[in-house]
């Protein structure tokens, strides 16, 4: 699991990159890479199943690639039990937001209880709370690939 988000810092960078002057490309480029964070989680040992072979080394290249890219931060947990991994995800919540709890992780319960929303639509959705609430200077990606069939975390 990776997740990453990229703070923008004023409205001159917030164009697409291919569309400023190569020179302001740079500058712009270093600009985002300085405020850019990212949680990167890989769990090998679970206690029902076999270990598995790859998902710690995938992690730990996956980080070492966040920061050959600029990433300022890269904070790594590996083979976590849910405690762990829950307080990992407060800790990487907390890195912005002033309430309580993260503008992200706000609008993910906010969601996440709302019956009839299907998995894809969710997160279209908290991507755009966020992104509003922080007046365009978050905006969390999702990746991933979901099935066909829809999923529902609330029917």
């Amino acid at each position: 699991m990776i997740s990453a988000q990229s703070y923008r810092q004023n409205s001159a960078l917030r164009g697409s990159p291919r569309s400023l002057p190569k020179a302001r490309q740079r500058t712009s480029n270093v600009n985002l890479a300085e405020h850019r964070v990212a949680l990167v989680v890989g769990n090998s040992a679970y206690q029902s199943v076999p270990a598995l072979a790859n998902p710690v080394n995938d992690a730990k290249a996956i980080a070492a690639a966040l920061r050959k890219v600029g990433f300022s931060e890269v904070r790594e947990v590996y083979d976590a039990n849910l405690t762990t991994f829950a307080k990992a995800l407060k800790d990487f919540g907390d890195l912005d937001g002033e309430g309580p709890n993260s503008p992200f992780a706000e609008a993910l319960s906010k969601y996440l209880t709302e019956p009839g929303l299907e998995i894809g639509l969710l997160f279209r959705k908290v991507r755009d709370a966020v992104y509003t609430r922080t007046g365009k200077q978050q905006e969390p990606f999702t990746y991933g690939s979901l099935p066909a069939q829809p999923f529902f975390f609330k029917q």
